[in-house]
């Protein structure tokens, strides 16, 4: 899996800065959803602060900073 860009000066959605996160087949997965990241926290509408029912485990947002 590899990992998608990172902040170069503009606002980045939590996402795409998650140690969880990596792009596989031109889509944002992670291990929460490794079939494709839902909309709502790829494009920072929402965080993924809490475990979800529809997903897998307990992963959530982890800052890879």
């Amino acid at each position: 899996m590899e990992k998608p860009l990172k902040d170069m000066g503009q606002r980045i959605p939590p996402c795409f800065q998650c140690e969880h996160s990596g792009v596989k087949k031109k889509r944002l997965v992670c291990r929460a959803y490794p079939n494709g990241v839902p909309e709502k926290y790829e494009f920072g509408e929402e965080e993924h602060r809490t475990v979800q029912p529809d997903q897998v485990g307990t992963f959530v947002l982890k800052r890879d900073v």
